[in-house]
């Protein structure tokens, strides 16, 4: 029998018929090969056992990866020993529950849900049109406001960790959040432009309940004593459409999280910019356990949901249902069960990135992805 070589199971391996990735999860060192052929056996056994023979048809590849010392040679006897299956085993009952009843409860796929973001109103005419908008995950211009009560009332049965204002909303009503949200520690991050409300009272919530936390939208026209504000819990999440945006943000600011945004698919002025070399991506560090759940959900989206302000439900730019036909328990129960819950899209099942090796180091799909702005991370 051939000699294998094993691979160290701290390492997370991504192997395809053309690029081949070993990524030490501990020493955040890797090997990363491009255009090459890897046999077909070698990609199964890479991936689901963490080993590759011996032999001539890998020879080229074995002898870069063990000069690397990524793992170690062993000589089988008579037989193979037992490897076990790489990845995250998932252990559920959810399959058998299926094809008993014909359908899941909803107790499993409740407690799923972690975070929901409402879009409120927006009153504001500021330079941004419905495209832009859904980037940053705020309501268009003045539509009516959600009836979030009856909304929060079937949230009893949910395990929520986040709740996500984003726009404008009545001082009662966001009071009532707010205590709700107190009472079951959940945080919520109120999400609105800097022109809603005075900063006064931006400042008085945050000093009066722990439980929330400002996202404020700025932009180039946002005065300087707003830029340099400083309030825990507060983000300020500055608006980029441009190259001379940037350059009027002057100096490093810790608190300040930069938004790019575009106005349409064809204005690539910040696409160059936004784009990462795979060297970057390589010197990404991530533990084994996310690089396997990457393999199997969007880190980014899985938990999350978005109600409009007319009652339908999506998630990200995909929409699910809307709250006028059913409750939202019954939507979240059917959609996940679903071919096209986005929870689920990684980059693996992506037409631009399946033979990619560096598909879990890669930032999960995003909203920019969704929106045709560009291909992936690293393409335009």
């Amino acid at each position: 029998m051939n000699r294998l070589y094993i691979i160290f199971p701290h390492c997370y391996i991504k192997a395809t018929s053309k690029e081949l990735l070993i990524y030490d999860t501990i020493k955040f060192s890797s090997i990363y090969m491009r255009n090459i052929a890897v046999p077909y056996k070698a990609v199964n056994t890479l991936n689901q056992f963490g080993y590759i023979d011996d032999c001539d048809d890998n020879k080229s590849i074995l002898q870069k990866i063990a000069y690397k010392g990524f793992g170690y040679f062993i000589q089988p006897n008579k037989s193979m020993p037992y490897f076990p299956k790489r990845g995250l085993q998932i252990m559920t009952s959810l399959n058998k529950e299926n094809k008993a009843l014909g359908h899941n409860l909803a107790s499993y796929t409740n407690m799923m849900l972690k975070s929901i973001t409402f879009l409120l109103n927006n009153t504001l005419s500021i330079n941004l049109n419905s495209f832009a908008y859904k980037q940053l995950e705020y309501p268009n211009v003045n539509h009516t406001e959600i009836d979030i009560d009856t909304i929060l009332l079937q949230l009893i049965s949910f395990d929520l960790e986040r709740i996500v204002l984003s726009g404008e909303i009545s001082c009662d009503k966001l009071e009532r959040i707010l205590n709700l949200a107190q009472t079951r520690n959940i945080l919520v991050v109120f999400r609105v432009h800097y022109l809603a409300y005075p900063i006064q009272h931006i400042q008085d919530m945050l000093r009066k309940y722990r439980t929330i936390m400002v996202e404020l939208l700025i932009d180039s026209a946002t005065p300087l004593d707003i830029i340099n504000l400083r309030e825990e819990r507060l983000i300020l999440k500055y608006i980029v459409t441009n190259n001379s945006d940037l350059d009027k943000l002057t100096g490093a600011k810790e608190n300040i999280v930069l938004c790019p945004i575009f106005l349409d698919e064809k204005n690539i002025t910040l696409q160059p910019q936004m784009v990462i070399t795979k060297d970057e991506v390589l010197k990404i560090n991530q533990n084994l356990k996310d690089c396997y759940l990457k393999d199997y959900i969007n880190t980014s989206y899985f938990g999350n949901i978005t109600i409009n302000y007319d009652g339908m439900v999506y998630c990200v730019n995909q929409q699910i249902e809307s709250l006028q036909n059913r409750d939202l328990a019954c939507i979240i129960n059917k959609w996940v069960g679903s071919q096209d819950c986005y929870w689920y899209f990684t980059r693996n099942k992506k037409l631009e990135c399946k033979d990619c090796a560096l598909q879990v180091l890669c930032p999960s799909i995003s909203i920019y992805e969704q929106l045709k702005i560009y291909k992936c991370p690293c393409r335009v």
